[in-house]
């Protein structure tokens, strides 16, 4: 054990002294002649300015066209949309009206209260990024809130006069 011990220190010793005396990166020498060989063979004769002022001109007659987008980056999937309904099938009047249909807001939580010995139920809706506390008889985004039971709400489209039933997941 003593013998391996000592024969693994002499071998680091010996390593790290060849590290430490090494040089830092071999350098074979150079002659003077492959110095200045690249710089010559890299010279070339300067082009005229006026040669190339005229070549940029000439480039800025005909601007490159602009192209049409390929795609809105703030409506995000809504040409494709739109395009999936228009080759849905054949064109009619019916077909062709659009109707505008707006998502009913998303049921976040049912809050109940009780105010003078009567339960008192609110609902927390979130539309987009906004979340507003709604109670039986508001109106948000276009419905109009019936009811409000302790796992759900009913909302009432003020322009096609659908019930909506929203419940707790």
């Amino acid at each position: 054990m003593v013998r391996a011990a000592s024969l693994t220190l002499v071998i680091g010793a010996l390593l790290l002294l060849t590290w430490v005396l090494a040089p830092a990166a071999p350098h074979p020498p150079q002659s003077a002649d492959a110095d200045i060989a690249p710089l010559t063979s890299r010279a070339t004769a300067p082009s005229d300015p006026q040669h190339d002022v005229d070549r940029l001109r000439e480039r800025l007659v005909v601007p490159p066209a602009f192209r049409a987008p390929t795609r809105d980056p703030f409506q995000f999937q809504r040409a494709e949309r739109a395009t999936k309904a228009r080759g849905a099938g054949p064109a009619t009047d019916e077909a062709a009206r659009v109707v505008a249909v707006t998502p009913p807001p998303r049921l976040i939580a049912i809050l109940s209260n009780v105010i003078d010995g009567a339960l008192v139920r609110r609902a927390a809706l979130g539309t987009g990024p906004a979340v507003r506390v709604v109670a039986a008889g508001d109106t948000i985004d276009g419905f109009q809130v019936r009811a409000i039971a302790a796992d759900g709400v009913e909302l009432v489209d003020a322009a096609t006069g659908a019930v909506v039933r929203l419940t707790l997941r």
